[in-house]
């Protein structure tokens, strides 16, 4: 898994650990693919392009 997570440019610690949570906050089996690494690697480049486009709004409103 932490191989797999290298070679998808994910910190190998968040990924065990979210993907840990959802486990234990019964994510559903059917769903199960949600927590792959590569799909994993997915939502976080895309809450991150959100955080940086919400950074960006800020900061333009403050000006």
């Amino acid at each position: 898994m932490v191989e797999t997570c290298k070679l998808n440019a994910i910190e190998p610690h968040a990924y065990l650990t979210q993907t840990l949570q959802a486990i234990v906050n019964a994510h559903k089996q059917s769903q199960i693919a949600d927590l792959l690494p590569w799909n994993y690697a997915a939502k976080v480049s895309s809450a991150h392009r959100l955080q940086i486009t919400f950074a960006a709004w800020t900061n333009s409103m403050r000006r």
